[in-house]
């Protein structure tokens, strides 16, 4: 045996030694680790004086060298000129070279070049008739589309994937056919046709659930639920980032990106809808599968996004430690993108906190990075908080000159929201500077913009409902048919799973039978197995219990933020106070500070804008009923109307307020009937009926 062995490795040997100088070369140019600048320059000259023996050999040998040097500029230009030649009349390597010298251009960004490729790819793959098969030109198409889609030209975009999906269809290839409905929801979510976007989406998780594929099938899911963040439908967007991260923590092998990824956006859906409990468990599972990755620009969004969640619930120092440890750590790591909303964010913290100098120090950070950026929406936003702080320090003529530069900038490009934000400012610049003309105009202004960006926003939602309804009606004959061929694959897929299984079965007995003396000592071996799956489920059952430890410990920590609102009394240097939502009977804004005053009597002044409350009041009964006032609904006896458009509602527990007047003396004002403006009248016409 020993000297078979001998003899064949002998002419395994002799084989080797003879090989011809094409093979050597050719074993030269394919290797993809091959960087050495001596051994390519020994390649590169014999290219250029000698054609090899066999033509369509040498080209893919070319087509290897491109990818294996794809630093080395002068080596890609010599090569792609020699793999063109080459492959010029060599079928179907052309079609190969012209797709791999594609690739690559769009991997270096050069997306006009890697059009042209993919095109030239597409029309010799045409020439060379149906024998090439629909299975190459499907694949060039969805490759064109990408590259369309990457260069944000979406038209051709669509326009070659749904091309590239027909032939997907028609040769059954669902996979394939997923993947290229998971790039039309990328697109309709880029051109903000969000109703397609989703349909679309929805299409690729009905082929991924039947193909298994449980990673891209949580993507998809993940990416729906964005679409709905985006439309502000956030109690849609909940069931599917949920089923994502069920899908991600199901899978075998996990994906700790995908799954921080998942865990982040189901953490902003919940703050977007005031989980503020929730979100910080989600916030604080994506943080600590990203710091285990050590993914640092992961890291640094989950920083931020603590911080926001702090602020929202008045923990201003809370969020300025994690927003700077979020600026920290960009700039040790060198990430300058959106370093800019950090700084910005930094700065309001600050103004939250009264360091007015911080605040400014942190927002010509923000500014310096505004020409880095080119962001049209935060540049405004920057300039509209260094406006509130020249309010805050009484810089009246300096905050109207930032207000006028933001208004310049949302001339050619308006963005509604941060026009809302921008006349609110004004209207409070002018009304703390005694101009009452002016101050009254800006709050005209502010209330006609506010109700045209609620249509708006109601106008968007029901084109998107009825363009997602066409397009489902559209394409339910075309989903019918994909179930149907769906449900005949899965058929044959039993049958050859019963078929596998009861071979497997013949076998196994046929095994049991020939070597039942071998196994005579398995009795002793599944005890040992089953005393350690005994001892690693106790382990599984103390990490659950510790983990239900932690989490009952979170649980009672946040508890206590659930029915108190959390304030930062200005008459008693900035003293933070708590305050029961049922005791609070008004609140009152008066210029830039409000008034609450509970069922005691007691008041407490606070410096913040009555809008920043509104909705997180109306949830616990307290309903604003003009633009200086909010009433709880608990304390009210009665409605009346006092004209066509206003009326009254009267309290149970009268309000004492002190008014100061000019000359100076204290006077004292009962508040008993408070009134109710044309705006709100809606919200109190019908009291007496529902209460």
């Amino acid at each position: 045996m020993r000297l078979y062995l001998l003899l064949f490795t002998l002419l395994v040997l002799l084989f080797n030694g003879c090989e011809t100088p094409d093979q050597n070369i050719y074993k030269l140019l394919t290797d993809r680790h091959t960087k050495d600048s001596v051994q390519l320059h020994y390649a590169r000259e014999i290219l250029q004086n000698r054609v090899f023996q066999n033509q369509e050999r040498a080209t893919k040998a070319v087509s290897y060298l491109i990818l294996a040097t794809k630093a080395d500029h002068d080596s890609i230009d010599v090569c792609r000129e020699k793999a063109i030649s080459l492959s010029e009349k060599a079928y179907p390597t052309n079609v190969y070279v012209w797709t791999q010298l594609a690739k690559n251009d769009r991997k270096r960004k050069k997306f006009k070049a890697a059009t042209q490729g993919f095109e030239t790819a597409l029309e010799l793959a045409g020439n060379q008739g149906d024998s090439f098969g629909d299975s190459v030109r499907a694949s060039l198409l969805n490759s064109l589309g990408i590259t369309y889609l990457l260069n944000a030209q979406y038209a051709p975009a669509k326009e070659s994937l749904k091309q590239a999906n027909y032939l997907n269809l028609k040769r059954k290839s669902w996979r394939q056919a997923a993947a290229v409905y998971n790039n039309l929801g990328l697109i309709g979510e880029k051109t903000a046709r969000f109703g397609q976007s989703i349909h679309h989406y929805e299409q690729a998780i009905l082929l991924r659930k039947q193909d298994t594929n449980w990673l891209e099938t949580a993507k998809v899911l993940k990416n729906i639920g964005i679409v709905y963040n985006k439309l502000g439908q956030y109690d849609q967007s909940l069931p599917y980032l949920s089923e994502a991260i069920a899908t991600l923590q199901q899978m075998p092998v996990q994906n700790q990106k995908e799954q921080a990824s998942a865990l982040n956006s189901l953490g902003v859906t919940h703050y977007k809808l005031k989980h503020y409990e929730k979100a910080l468990d989600y916030y604080q599972q994506s943080l600590a599968l990203r710091l285990e990755m050590g993914h640092v620009p992961g890291i640094a969004g989950s920083l931020n996004n603590l911080s926001n969640l702090f602020k929202s619930i008045n923990l201003p120092d809370s969020a300025l430690r994690y927003q700077q440890k979020a600026i920290q750590l960009k700039k040790q790591h060198r990430l300058t993108s959106s370093l800019l909303t950090n700084y910005k964010n930094l700065g309001e913290l600050f103004m939250d906190l009264g360091d007015l100098e911080a605040s400014e120090a942190a927002l010509d950070s923000a500014a310096a990075y505004q020409n880095k950026e080119n962001n049209h929406r935060l540049d405004v936003s920057v300039k509209l908080s260094k406006a509130r702080l020249l309010i805050l320090r009484k810089e009246f003529v300096g905050a109207v000159q930032e207000l006028n530069e933001c208004m310049a900038l949302m001339e050619q490009q308006p963005i509604n929201d941060l026009l809302l934000e921008a006349y609110d400012l004004y209207r409070n610049t002018y009304f703390a500077w005694e101009d009452a003309p002016k101050a009254q105009l800006y709050d005209q202004q502010y209330d006609s913009l506010d109700d045209v960006i609620f249509k708006e926003q109601q106008r968007k939602i029901n084109i998107m409902q009825a363009s997602l309804k066409d397009e489902r009606l559209a394409h339910l004959l075309q989903q019918h048919q994909i179930e149907q061929e769906l449900a005949s694959i899965e058929r044959n897929r039993l049958i050859n799973s019963l078929i596998v299984i009861f071979a497997a079965a013949l076998l196994s007995v046929a095994g049991l039978f020939i070597y039942r003396k071998r196994f005579r000592n398995m009795a002793s071996s599944d005890q040992r197995k089953a005393d350690a799956i005994d001892e690693l489920e106790m382990n599984v059952q103390q990490l659950r219990e510790q983990h239900q430890d932690l989490e009952e410990g979170i649980n009672k920590g946040l508890a206590f933020f659930s029915d108190k609102v959390f304030l930062r009394h200005f008459n008693e240097n900035d003293k933070i106070i708590s305050l029961l939502y049922k005791d609070i009977v008004l609140i009152r804004m008066v210029s830039d500070h409000m008034y609450w005053y509970t069922r005691k009597n007691d008041h407490y002044i606070i410096r913040q804008k009555l809008k920043d409350y509104v909705e997180d009041l109306a949830y616990y009964g307290l309903v604003r009923c003009h633009k200086s006032w909010i009433v709880n609904r608990s304390f009210v006896l009665e409605y009346r109307p006092t004209g066509k458009y206003s009326g009254e509602v009267k309290i149970k527990t009268p309000i004492e307020v002190r008014l100061q007047p000019k000359d100076g003396e204290f006077e004292k004002k009962v508040y008993e009937w408070i009134p109710v403006s044309k705006t709100y009248l809606k919200d109190w016409e019908d009291f007496t009926s529902r209460d």
